[in-house]
């Protein structure tokens, strides 16, 4: 075989090798990320019942906040 031919399969090795390298740390990441999430879904539900009254208000002011905030952006969006 040719340097060159031996020099390209060695860089498509280690391409190889990169490439698996990245597939599993991508996959370990997924499977963080999901068992977060479902951490944090159980959690805001476990939040949620212990205090029904505390998050129904909060939710109300959160929104009554969103829709002043986005009714000040386009009134002053009109303006211009």
């Amino acid at each position: 075989m040719t340097k060159a031919k031996n020099e390209s399969e060695e860089v498509l090795e280690l391409s190889k090798e990169k490439f698996n390298d990245i597939a599993e740390t991508v996959s370990e990441l997924h499977d963080s990320m999901r068992n977060k999430t479902q951490q944090v879904a159980e959690d805001s539900v476990e939040f949620v019942k212990k205090y029904p009254l505390h998050t129904a208000v909060g939710a109300g002011v959160l929104g009554f906040l969103a829709g002043y905030a986005t009714k000040k952006m386009t009134e002053h969006s009109s303006r211009k």
